[in-house]
């Protein structure tokens, strides 16, 4: 089987390193997506000696929260498409592996043909969906987390907006005709899925400009309206859906250290990878989890 990483990237290039190496196998094909804002940083000649690394060329000005995330996952998805891959697999640059790659081959091998899209589980607050998708985020793209003074300013002005949309009743999911779902944004997905994924892209740009946090939407909606949604792995359990452990509950997310590395070291055979780690403020745990595994 042959495998696409799709990583996403803009810190952490120490971490980033270690994952190409990781991924340094006759199967895979790496697809590196090094944020816009990224401006001195290159990527080492020759780190990978048996994998295919292709570094995107005009990359995305990715901005938390705004469609800019969106487009650089479609963007990924169609360079990459542009080879024969099995399966495609969405990834931050600050994951970090729990087992050895022969572990990932032989799940995959095992589930060849399923879907790795993770679902919320439980009733979802409707107004979820009008918060982040039926008003207008006009500056969502330039604001990101907002913490400097115009983003500040962009965001009041766009809160502005909202509230005067929300006064008058605009909603723009009320002409759907679709389900809309939700989710975590990272998936590992079969290449039938990805083709289709890319065949829906006027729909999406059209249907997600201007949204917030719509990362989590898009790729749910398109399943829970196709008959792939007939082909996703076990749904009871949503991080085992998405092969990555993230804790939410200690942080947004939580950032692992040293003292998480038997918690790590114990969770159940089919997370794969977990996320965020911080080689900054913590380089022992990344070093001890890759030590593991290379």
């Amino acid at each position: 089987m042959k495998h696409a990483w799709l990583i996403i990237a803009h810190n952490n290039f120490e971490i980033l390193e270690n994952l190409l190496k990781y991924f340094d196998h006759e199967c895979n094909n790496i697809y590196l997506h090094l944020d816009k804002k990224v401006k001195c940083y290159q990527v080492p000649e020759n780190i990978c000696k048996k994998a295919i690394l292709y570094v995107v060329p005009n990359p995305v000005n990715v901005m938390w929260g705004g469609s800019s995330q969106i487009e650089c996952e479609m963007k990924l998805l169609e360079i990459a498409l542009k080879d024969k891959n099995d399966y495609y697999h969405l990834i931050s640059g600050v994951d970090v592996p729990l087992q050895k790659f022969s572990a990932i081959e032989n799940f995959f091998q095992i589930h060849k043909g399923k879907e790795f899209v993770g679902f919320v589980d439980g009733e979802i607050d409707p107004k979820l969906y009008l918060d982040r998708v039926g008003v207008h985020h006009y500056f969502q793209n330039f604001i990101g987390k907002r913490d400097k003074f115009i983003g500040k300013v962009l965001n009041k002005f766009q809160n502005m907006i909202i509230k005067l949309e929300l006064i008058f009743g605009i909603d723009r999911n009320k002409k759907n005709n679709f389900l809309l779902s939700y989710g975590p944004n990272w998936f590992s997905i079969t290449d039938d899925f990805a083709k289709y994924v890319v065949s829906q892209k006027k729909f999406i740009s059209k249907r997600f400009k201007f949204s917030f946090c719509a990362d989590e939407i898009f790729l749910q909606t398109l399943m829970v309206n196709s008959t792939f949604k007939n082909k996703n792995y076990s749904i009871e359990n949503n991080e085992n859906q998405i092969l990555r452990h993230i804790d939410w509950d200690r942080g947004n997310p939580y950032t692992f250290g040293l003292e998480d590395y038997e918690l790590l070291k114990n969770l159940p055979k089919e997370f794969f990878f977990a996320r965020k780690f911080d080689y900054q403020k913590s380089p022992e745990i990344v070093e001890k989890l890759f030590k593991d595994v290379l």
